[in-house]
């Protein structure tokens, strides 16, 4: 079971459109290690699987607890707000120019719709698959149910 939770995150990472998944993993990265520097986050890509080397099933689960919180806040945030999309076309900037605004919608346009469209899967599988109720249910040992022969 635990393992197979740790698929679906997996899977959930692979299907992801380049763009999120380098965000993702740069937040992974960056909150991972307080003591890195920006400038140092050039193989950003190269670190992330470091951060699932654990060996023992707490430590993958871990992990996995760990990098769901990361994703959780990741899609909490507004990409729209985020880059700048949110500002009505009428509303102004100060000396900001429509061709300015114009700009910048084209640029992260495409990027917010990806960061929304992973968002409703996260979001469905939060309430499912990858529920805290699930990863709960994952983290207790199998001969820890109760046996029915031992309740009163």
């Amino acid at each position: 079971m635990p393992e197979s939770l740790l698929s679906i995150f997996e899977r959930f990472c692979d299907d992801l459109p380049e763009t999120v998944r380098h965000d993702l993993s740069f937040m992974m990265v960056i909150l991972s290690d307080e003591d890195i520097a920006v400038e140092q986050l050039s193989d950003v890509d190269e670190r992330v699987p470091t951060l699932f080397e654990s060996r023992t099933f707490i430590g993958r689960m871990g992990n996995l607890i760990g990098a769901v919180s990361i994703f959780d806040v990741y899609f909490a945030l507004d990409p729209g707000e985020r880059f700048g999309l949110a500002q009505r076309h009428g509303e102004s900037k100060g000396e900001e120019s429509s061709a300015t605004r114009s700009h910048i919608y084209n640029r992260y346009a495409d990027r917010s719709r990806a960061i929304l469209a992973a968002k409703q899967v996260w979001t469905a599988l939060r309430r499912t698959t990858l529920s805290a109720e699930a990863i709960a249910a994952a983290l207790v040992p199998l001969n820890a149910a109760p046996d029915a022969s031992s309740l009163p």
